[in-house]
């Protein structure tokens, strides 16, 4: 019973204001309600952060997104000792979603100031080799070897 008064007793009351801002009763505190408001709406930001993954120290770069812009990755600029740059991951170890170095990509992230992290992949590039017209994928020192062993192979970097 007192819930169900309570609710009448607040919808009066706020009626009494209502009609008391309309009127202009309220004197002083109606100035106060004509106040303007500036809504500004961008898009969300994020940043992209590229790790060299590589051993040594974490020294990343940083390239800033705007969530709905298309934009492609940054070059990779890191190296690896003899181990060639493969990709970018969102997991240091691989397993997680890849990127081509210079990807075009979008909305990798809706929240604003979010950090996205890539970690380079690193490895030996494979070469695709044909021998006596058979086909087999070789390390760069494995075709180089077998280039010289067997002038009758070709190879070709696989994409």
């Amino acid at each position: 019973m007192y819930k169900k008064n309570a609710k009448w007793l607040v919808f009066g009351i706020l009626t009494v204001i209502i009609l008391a801002m309309m009127s202009g009763s309220l004197g002083k505190y109606t100035e106060n309600l004509n106040t303007n408001v500036t809504l500004n709406i961008r898009k969300p930001a994020y940043t992209v952060r590229f790790h060299p993954n590589n051993g040594g120290t974490d020294n990343y770069t940083e390239q800033s997104f705007v969530y709905g812009t298309a934009q492609n990755l940054d070059a990779n600029t890191f190296t690896n000792g003899t181990d060639s740059f493969l990709s970018w991951n969102t997991s240091a170890d691989g397993s997680g979603t890849s990127y081509d170095d210079e990807e075009e990509v979008n909305n990798l992230s809706q929240a604003d100031g979010a950090i996205i992290d890539l970690y380079a992949q690193w490895g030996e590039e494979l070469y695709e080799a044909q021998v006596d017209g058979g086909q087999k994928y070789a390390t760069v020192a494995q075709a180089m070897a077998a280039a010289t062993a067997n002038s009758r192979t070709a190879y070709s970097q696989v994409a």
